[in-house]
């Protein structure tokens, strides 16, 4: 085995390693995200329409869902390029 070969097994280990943490970083930011919009949920249940935060707990539901989606995306593309 050659040192251009050593390096790039080293490199693929690196980016492996990287990659699955980047998929436990993902696990675990979806765990307070569920319980955002569990509470905005729960919060807009119990509030009428026009009570003055409704509008911003919406907002705030809005903006967590976006996050859950791209973590989600960043999740999927982590395992997959891991093979898990």
């Amino acid at each position: 085995m050659n040192a251009n070969s050593e390096n790039l097994r080293a490199e693929i280990g690196k980016l492996k390693s990287n990659l699955e943490l980047a998929a436990r970083i993902s696990h675990e930011m979806n765990q307070p995200l569920t319980g955002i919009l569990g509470i905005c949920h729960l919060i807009t249940e119990q509030i009428d329409e026009a009570h003055p935060l409704f509008d911003d707990i919406q907002q705030i539901k809005k903006q967590a869902e976006r996050l859950e989606q791209l973590v989600s995306k960043f999740q999927s593309a982590a395992l997959l390029e891991t093979g898990e």
